[in-house]
């Protein structure tokens, strides 16, 4: 093994460092160490993530456990072949193998219309801030909502269109990715994001648009009474991964069915400013005659960001997002949150969070981010946990 593992770093880095084309960029999702055979017209990337965050929390009554803690570790790679594009993204966090993204995609140019099909395993389009890198955020970590809510990674394939005034990603996707659910045949999903962009240029760039999802679940326990007991879990941590505990924001809901996704979104760039947000609402149809309730639970966020220095703020087109520092700056960023998971019948605790930080990049590799959050809980089953304050601060090295 220890041989097999030095003759794979070995051939690793004697491509990357002998590859006359092999150079880096920033903190986006494209792996940045690049190796082209120009005789066969395939061009190879392998890249590589690390971060790592201290947190320090003060709870009122209930315990967080500060500290430090390696939040993300992966390796990633892909290959280019004329339109033709395969990506793999591996995580080691916690010493474990956790399969991220991999998928391949076929494009087709014309002019100014763009054509991406897609297959594998990748997050659901029906999300902005899922279907943006967390080496991208320019927060330590997602909004409570879309943690809780935005759909994740699923199996399937996806068609997405887009050109200077229009985008639109949708796609069709399995329950499970593995086929290992203890009972039932897998149901499906569909999903979809629709944004029109008024304009898109050096200075501004504008877009508002809508997202959508409908899944069917069909597997879970099986019953004494023959019947498949189906689930559905929404969950988000308090916005910190150092202690990722969910027990503030948690619910599960027995003889769930059906569920609908809906949301609007808005992302406004200028070269040293941006501001994005969103609104998301989850529709939960439980299986009839069980005597519960259908559940809805909504949420939302907003967020911005200053540069003090740097190379401008950049809008990712292809996927509709802000990307990464572009290199050395510093920034400085805000966001409100909220979520909801109060419902009929079901505690699944709320919370308004606000959150100011900074972010400085040393160079298109590495960086650090330091933020102080202020969390409001409202939850039952923790009555004397009302006020949270967090500061936590993030090293992050990528390549």
């Amino acid at each position: 093994m220890k041989k097999f593992l030095k003759c794979t770093v070995v051939v690793a880095c004697t491509a990357v460092f002998t590859s006359q084309s092999a150079f880096a960029q920033d903190f986006d999702t494209n792996p940045t160490a690049k190796i082209d055979d120009a005789k066969e017209d395939l061009h190879f990337t392998v890249g590589a993530r690390l971060m790592a965050d201290a947190a320090y929390y003060n709870v009122e009554e209930s315990e967080m456990k500060s500290g430090m803690a390696m939040t993300d570790a992966r390796i990633r790679t892909s290959m280019t072949f004329r339109n033709w594009y395969l990506y793999a993204d591996f995580d080691f966090t916690k010493g474990k193998f956790s399969q991220k993204n991999i998928f391949v995609q076929y494009s087709i140019d014309r002019g100014e219309n763009h054509h991406t099909f897609k297959g594998g395993y990748y997050n659901d389009p029906a999300t902005m801030a899922n279907n943006t890198s967390r080496g991208s955020l320019h927060f330590i970590s997602r909004a409570a909502a879309a943690n809780a809510l935005s759909p994740g990674r699923e199996l399937g394939f996806s068609y997405k269109f887009y050109n200077r005034h229009f985008f639109a990603n949708q796609g069709a996707f399995a329950e499970n990715p593995y086929n290992d659910q203890p009972n039932g045949a897998q149901g499906f999903t569909l999903g979809g994001r629709w944004l029109y962009i008024p304009r898109d240029d050096s200075h501004t760039s504008l877009h508002i648009g809508a997202s959508a999802r409908y899944a069917n679940t069909s597997t879970g326990e099986r019953t004494a009474e023959g019947e498949i007991l189906t689930t559905h879990t929404l969950a988000s941590s308090v916005e910190t991964y150092v202690d990722g505990n969910k027990q503030f924001l948690s619910c599960t809901l027995p003889w769930a069915r059906h569920s609908v996704y809906a949301g609007i979104e808005a992302l406004y760039r200028r070269p040293k400013f941006f501001a994005r947000g969103e609104y998301m609402l989850k529709h939960i149809h439980r299986k009839s005659g069980k005597g519960l309730p259908d559940n809805t639970f909504h949420g939302g966020y907003v967020e911005a960001g200053y540069l003090l220095f740097g190379n401008p703020y950049r809008y990712n087109r292809k996927e509709s997002v802000i990307s990464g520092l572009g290199g050395k700056g510093f920034e400085l960023s805000a966001r409100y949150s909220y979520l909801n998971l109060k419902d009929e019948g079901v505690e699944g605790g709320a919370m308004h969070s606000a959150t100011v930080g900074g972010c400085l990049a040393f160079n298109r590799f590495f960086q650090v981010i330091l933020e102080y959050s202020y969390n409001h809980i409202d939850n039952s089953a923790y009555p004397l946990d009302k006020n949270m304050h967090i500061v936590q601060a993030r090293m992050m090295f990528s390549f």
